[in-house]
C-alpha cells in the first residue's frame, strides 16, 4: 500500500471537508478575519453591523464612536440583540481607551427593527447624546419613550435631541448638538439633519403623516471632504419635499446631498429609492441593511421582500464606483414582497451586482474605512 499516496488522499479529504463546512456558514462566519486598529488621524470607519433585517451603524473615530440605530430582527433562528451586543462587546475591548461610552447615539425612527437594542444599549454602555424625531408610537415608540424619560431624569449625564422637519429647513441641515463634542480630526466631524419627525402643520395628507417611515431622520455625516448619508426608512413620500428644499430643479447632484458612502433607505425596499434622490446624491457606493433570503418568518426580509428588484437595478445606473475585489457577483433579490413570511420559487431571482453595491443580507457585516478626501476601503463580514 502507498503510504504517502494514503496520506495525500486523507489531507485531500480533509481539506474538502473543511470547504464544505465553510461553504454553509453565515458570511460572518466564513469571512477573512481582518485586524482592526484604532484608526489614524484622517481616518474613521463605518461598520455596517449584520444585525438581520434591520439596521445598525456603528461609528469609528480615532477618539471617539457613535452608532446609528439598534434594531433588527428577533425570531427562533436570529436574536440582533445578541448580535449588536456581541459585535459591540469586543470592540470596545479593542477601543479600551472609549471607556465603552457612545458620543452619539441616534435613532431614525419609532420602528422596532431600529430602536430594539437600545435597552441594551442604554445598560450596557454610556451615551452621551441621544437623538431621535420625538415620537412615543409606533412598534419602537415604547423604547423610544424610555430613551426620552431617562435623558430627564436629574441624575443622568445623557442629552437628548428631537429632531423634527421643520426644523432641518436651514442651510446645511440642522447641526446635531453634542453634549460632549468630539474632538478628534479638529473638529472636523460634523453631523447634520436632513430631515426628522413630521409635524401637524405640514401640508401632509393623512396617509404620509400617519407613516412612520416618513418620519426618518435623515443624516449627513461630513468627514472632512468625505460624506456619508443614513436615511433611515425615509420613503418617496417625502423625498421631493426633501429635494426641493436642498437641491435644485430639475433633480441633478447638489452640494448639500452629495454623498460618497449611501445607506440605502428602508432596507432596499421598492419605495425607498427613486430616481431622482439617486441624482442628486450620485453616490460612489451604497449599502443596504437587511436579513438574508434564506430565513423566512416574522421581521426577516423574505417576508418584506427585501431588496427589491427595481432598487438595486436603480443603484446599479447610480453609484459610480466599481465592487471589489471581485465583480460581477450573484446575489439574491425579491421580484415581490413575501406571503406571511413564506418564501416561494417567484419571489427571489439571481441577479449579477458590478458597481459598488453592498449589502449586510448578501456580505455580513459591512465596514468602509474612510480618509477625509473621498478615499474608500470596503470589507466584507468584518470582525469589530
Amino acid at each position: 500500500m502507498d503510504y504517502q499516496n494514503l496520506k495525500l488522499r486523507a489531507a485531500c479529504a480533509a481539506i474538502a471537508a473543511a470547504l464544505l463546512l465553510t461553504s454553509l456558514l453565515s458570511p460572518d462566519a466564513r469571512a477573512a478575519l481582518p485586524t482592526y486598529t484604532t484608526p489614524e488621524a484622517g481616518h474613521m470607519r463605518a461598520h455596517f453591523i449584520n444585525v438581520g433585517q434591520g439596521s445598525s451603524v456603528l461609528l469609528e473615530f480615532s477618539c471617539a464612536a457613535a452608532l446609528i440605530d439598534t434594531g433588527g430582527e428577533t425570531n427562533d433562528n436570529f436574536d440582533s440583540i445578541k448580535a449588536l451586543q456581541e459585535y459591540l462587546d469586543p470592540f470596545f475591548a479593542r477601543r479600551a481607551d472609549l471607556k465603552k461610552t457612545l458620543s452619539l447615539v441616534l435613532i431614525t425612527h419609532a420602528h422596532i427593527d431600529h430602536t430594539r437594542g437600545l435597552p441594551m444599549i442604554l445598560s450596557h454602555y454610556t451615551v452621551n447624546t441621544y437623538v431621535d424625531n420625538g415620537a412615543e408610537t409606533g412598534s419602537g415608540g415604547r423604547q423610544q419613550k424610555a430613551a426620552h424619560t431617562k435623558a430627564k431624569d436629574s441624575a443622568s449625564h445623557m442629552t437628548w435631541q428631537a429632531v423634527t422637519q421643520p426644523q432641518v429647513n436651514v442651510k446645511g441641515g440642522l447641526p446635531i448638538n453634542l453634549s460632549v463634542p468630539i474632538p478628534c480630526e479638529n473638529n472636523k466631524i460634523q453631523f447634520h439633519a436632513m430631515w426628522g419627525g413630521l409635524q401637524p402643520s405640514g401640508n401632509w395628507t393623512s396617509a404620509v403623516f400617519k407613516e412612520q417611515n416618513d418620519w426618518s431622520v435623515v443624516t449627513q455625516l461630513k468627514f472632512g471632504d468625505t460624506s456619508f448619508l443614513f436615511t433611515g426608512d425615509l420613503e418617496q413620500d417625502v423625498h421631493d419635499a426633501m429635494l426641493e428644499f436642498f437641491c435644485p430643479k430639475p433633480p441633478a447632484a447638489c452640494a448639500a446631498l452629495k454623498t460618497d458612502v449611501y445607506h440605502v433607505a428602508h432596507h432596499g425596499s421598492y419605495n425607498g429609492t427613486g430616481p431622482d434622490i439617486l441624482a442628486a446624491v450620485t453616490p460612489q457606493l451604497a449599502v443596504m441593511s437587511m436579513g438574508p433570503s434564506t430565513r423566512a418568518g416574522m421581521w426577516t426580509a423574505v417576508a418584506y421582500g427585501h431588496p427589491r428588484k427595481v432598487a438595486v437595478d436603480m443603484l446599479e445606473g447610480a453609484v459610480t464606483k466599481p465592487r471589489t475585489p471581485t465583480a460581477p457577483v450573484q446575489v439574491q433579490v425579491a421580484n415581490k414582497a413575501g406571503l406571511s413570511g413564506a418564501a416561494s420559487s417567484n419571489e427571489f431571482v439571481t441577479d449579477s451586482i458590478s458597481k459598488a453595491i453592498y449589502a449586510t443580507g448578501w456580505d455580513g457585516t459591512v465596514v468602509v474605512d474612510a480618509d477625509m478626501n473621498h478615499s474608500l476601503i470596503i470589507n466584507t463580514a468584518g470582525k469589530p
